[in-house]
């Protein structure tokens, strides 16, 4: 099916789903929030070990609350539980930006608990999003669905990652204060928090998407035509869901330190490290979200061909290679080039995982499948975070980013021994 006919196809529920999707992007993932945060917490005074933590803090948070979200959303639904996440989170982020505020010997418990609480409503958000949007689509669409939600987040993370990095100037420029203090990044933190209110406005119109008594029926055609065509799909015969979910949670594990190492630590190498201005981290981690995204709309073109399988391990073993720059090449310009080329490889994996995880279990296990994958990953993000924080100041960035690819490199390696093994 092509873009056109998908985006045809596409209903008002996976329409504004996606617009509020966008919103998010610009703001919190790969936005305005994303380029920010970690500078804003070096004008306060902390450094990597702290950053480190806060990052370990918010992944524990996340994965703490991944299996409450499951019981809301089949409480409440999945439209009532993202909705409630974003409620969460807009709050934690104007909590957060009030940490300059707070007495400095209370502020790094307040910023554990801010952030923490940011992950409240983001552990509610990402485990209702995946079976709101598989719900409110077919399997001749769904696939493209998710490749144009993980397209948007970098390509609309691309205008707030540029603004991001606009914005500290110009309150310099207009009100005299230095860009060595934390004050014109928490002005630009507190534009985002107000941007981010507008997802929530879009999400509102939307409906709970009732489930398809077909769903049964199609899961078991999908696992039929997975069987027809063993070197292009993952098989899991003889596999009951809750194994099926503990596999693909395991190869998110190991896959996730190599972005994970990035996202935490690139922008605090730029500044930190190389000693960038705060434009240019804005315009690289920009650029870099702009082919993010392009590559993500490239995911159809490869599943097409390849399968989602071969796709996944073909684009999860490349982002270990892209990763090379950064760990020979210590400038700004290898580090660009290697950022930019692992976000994009991530991002062409990503929606052909999603959807290997969405159709690998029926329609009733599937906010199960989403929460403790994002159990997984946050295990995995949190633990390369506080790694890198005790880490990078004694091996320094390279020895770094070079264990994380190497973690990534045996996920892709390993899910090639086993899509091997099905053809034996």
């Amino acid at each position: 099916m092509s873009y056109l006919t998908a985006l045809r196809r596409f209903n008002v529920n996976v329409r504004l789903f996606l617009i509020a999707a966008a919103v998010i992007g610009f703001t919190n993932f790969g936005g305005i929030f994303a380029a920010l945060f970690n500078l804003y917490m070096l004008r306060l005074g902390y450094g990597t070990q702290f950053i480190g933590t806060l990052n370990a803090v918010s992944s524990l948070t996340l994965m703490a609350f991944c299996l409450p979200a499951i019981a809301l959303e089949r409480r409440f639904g999945s439209r009532r539980t993202i909705l409630a996440g974003l409620v969460i989170n807009i709050v934690s982020s104007v909590l957060i930006q009030g940490a300059i505020f707070i007495p400095a010997s209370w502020r790094s418990a307040f910023l554990l608990i801010s952030y923490g609480i940011n992950s409240v409503g983001l552990a509610f958000y990402l485990v209702a999003s995946q079976p709101f949007l598989a719900a409110s689509t077919t399997t001749l669409e769904r696939g493209h669905a998710f490749s144009v939600q993980a397209a948007l987040w970098p390509l609309s993370g691309f205008g707030g990652s540029l603004l991001g990095g606009m914005i500290p100037g110009l309150v310099n420029r207009f009100t005299g204060i230095p860009l060595t203090s934390a004050g014109p990044y928490q002005i630009a933190l507190w534009i985002s928090a107000v941007i981010s209110v507008f997802a929530l406005l879009v999400m509102l119109p939307t409906s709970q998407p009732q489930s398809d008594t077909s769903e049964q029926d199609q899961y078991q055609e999908n696992k039929r035509r997975i069987s027809s065509s063993k070197s292009r799909s993952f098989i899991f015969s003889g596999l009951n869901p809750l194994q099926i979910i503990v596999l693909l949670s395991l190869i998110v594990t190991i896959q996730v330190p190599g972005e994970g190492s990035i996202r935490s630590f690139f922008n605090v190498y730029l500044d930190n490290g190389l000693s960038l201005p705060t434009t240019w981290i804005g315009l690289i981690l920009g650029f870099g979200q702009l082919i993010a995204g392009m590559g993500a709309l490239l995911t159809p073109l490869f599943t097409a061909r390849l399968g989602n399988a071969r796709t996944y391990i073909l684009f999860t073993l490349a982002t270990s290679i892209c990763m090379l720059p950064l760990i020979f090449l210590p400038t700004w310009y290898g580090a660009s080039l290697g950022y930019m080329g692992t976000i994009m490889m991530v991002q062409i994996a990503r929606p052909a995982l999603i959807t290997i995880q969405m159709e690998s279990v029926p329609a009733d296990y599937r906010a199960s499948m989403s929460a403790v994958t994002t159990i997984a990953a946050s295990l995995s993000f949190g633990l390369i975070g506080l790694l890198g924080g005790y880490m990078i100041p004694s091996n320094g960035y390279p020895a770094f980013f070079l264990l994380s690819a190497l973690f990534t490199t045996l996920a892709g390696a390993g899910s090639w021994v086993y899509l091997r093994m099905q053809k034996a």
